[in-house]
């Protein structure tokens, strides 16, 4: 939760499900390497190579992960922390109905917006 992290040489198989990994367990992925990545991940071919970037991160003290190891850690602190991330609400549902206001010879009193798009007439 929290943690921003760098994708770097990942292949495109594997973004999308490595995304999706992250988004639902509270972290968020930085398309470029800056000061507010907290680890990157990288293939195992990649981490013993030496790229700019990933020496750029060894300077800065980030942590430079793999795919396998990104996972393990998910369970390990989904096991540990299964409150910490509460399903998401369910959607707001008001159970008064709306009212189609009947139309007379006379005008139609003023209307007030309630919520999100709840209208009561008064």
């Amino acid at each position: 939760v929290g943690c921003v992290f760098n994708l770097h040489d990942i292949p495109a198989v594997h973004k999308k499900r490595i995304t999706e990994l992250i988004n639902q367990n509270g972290g968020t992925i930085s398309l470029l390497y800056s000061k507010t990545v907290t680890h990157v991940i990288a293939t195992r071919d990649t981490i013993e190579g030496e790229s700019f970037k990933l020496k750029h991160a060894k300077d800065n003290n980030t942590p430079i992960i793999d795919e396998d190891f990104l996972l393990s850690k998910i369970q390990t602190w989904k096991i540990a922390n299964p409150q910490v991330i509460p399903p998401p609400p369910p959607p707001m549902v008001s159970n008064t109905p709306l009212v189609t206001p009947v139309v007379h010879n006379k005008p139609l009193p003023p209307t007030r917006r309630i919520g999100f798009s709840l209208l009561c007439f008064f």
